[in-house]
């Protein structure tokens, strides 16, 4: 996160870098305290009469009310056109409500077209104040994201492209055998160490790619306690953990989607964590591990809360696998 920013230029193109992906058609909000930008989310603007943006304005302060700052920044990306009348309005009055609770100052309120460089801010309150907005991948946020190796998307659909499943005739096929082996006997030091071998392997960019490989790993995933030991897993182990959610088919697929959420949050990436997360309950409605991130997620935990809960539980894990 960029420790400092110094004008509302500078703050709107790091959105971007901040939220994984090019923001459109969207509200930003977000959150500084003691003079770091701690929390950076979007959502879709809404469409309808006052309650409906009521409505909307209660579930974003559900989203972020966990989480402490000093300031708090709002835009509007897109849905305008005519700098004399800028749109959405009456939805940041709303929003900015709700969203300034005691201790917490509303400091800016911008409209811009696209985060794109050169088009041009405006200040809701005050018409004079207004730039162009610089290069997104100039900003301080991009270069902390590109020396960690992270991508910045083009838009929240170019995210979930990525966990596209694999061809339907692919799935069937790894369905048979996963019911057929699923009372294979296997000890769970042998299954964490058949899971780190991939990790190290996904790390020089060698991903399994045979039946055999995956549903050995699937296998491996389904015990939960195995599961829950591989949440404290950071690096590389993030790209199997989305090559297996692409690979396995229902319900196996709510394993590595839910480890992909959990490490995707754990760096800042909450598209990717909402997606995945998605992707754990779509294939496997009722699972706990998946239900209990997702409302994480939506009451706006903090990245370093997450930490928090995981090294604890990984701690317990642990010490029942030893």
């Amino acid at each position: 996160m960029p420790s400092h920013v110094s004008s509302p230029g500078q703050l709107l193109a790091c959105a971007p870098a901040l939220l994984g992906f090019t923001p459109h058609e969207s509200l930003l909000v977000v959150g500084i305290r003691e003079a770091r930008v701690r929390y950076a989310c979007r959502a879709d603007l809404p469409t309808g009469h006052p309650a409906v943006l009521e409505e909307f304005a209660q579930s974003m302060r559900a989203q972020l009310g966990h989480v402490t700052v000093d300031h708090q920044v709002l835009a509007v990306v897109g849905s305008g056109t005519d700098p004399t009348d800028l749109p959405y309005r009456s939805l940041l009055d709303i929003v900015g409500t709700r969203l300034d609770p005691a201790g917490t100052t509303i400091v800016g309120r911008y409209w811009l077209p696209a985060v794109t460089a050169g088009v041009r801010w405006r200040d809701y309150d005050d018409p004079h104040h207004t730039d162009l907005l610089p290069d997104p991948r100039s900003t301080v946020a991009a270069a902390e994201q590109a020396a960690c190796g992270q991508v910045t998307f083009s838009g929240r659909e170019e995210i979930a492209a990525l966990l596209a499943p694999a061809p339907a005739e692919d799935l069937a096929r790894r369905t048979k055998l996963l019911i057929q082996h699923t009372d294979e006997p296997s000890s769970r030091r042998a299954r964490l160490a058949l899971l780190r071998h991939a990790a190290g392997n996904a790390a020089l960019a060698n991903l399994p790619d045979s039946d055999a490989d995956i549903v050995a790993l699937l296998q491996a995933l389904s015990d939960p306690d195995v599961r829950d030991h591989c949440l404290s897993w950071n690096g590389a182990a993030e790209q199997l953990w989305a090559h297996l959610t692409r690979q396995a088919p229902r319900p196996w697929r709510a394993e590595p989607a839910v480890l992909l959420a959990v490490s995707a949050y754990r760096r800042g990436h909450g598209a990717l964590a909402n997606i995945a997360c998605q992707h754990a309950q779509r294939a496997s409605p009722g699972h706990a591990l998946a239900a209990l991130l997702a409302e994480s997620l939506s009451c706006g935990i903090s990245p370093e809360q997450l930490e928090e809960l995981i090294t604890s539980a990984a701690d317990d894990i642990q010490g029942r696998l030893d």
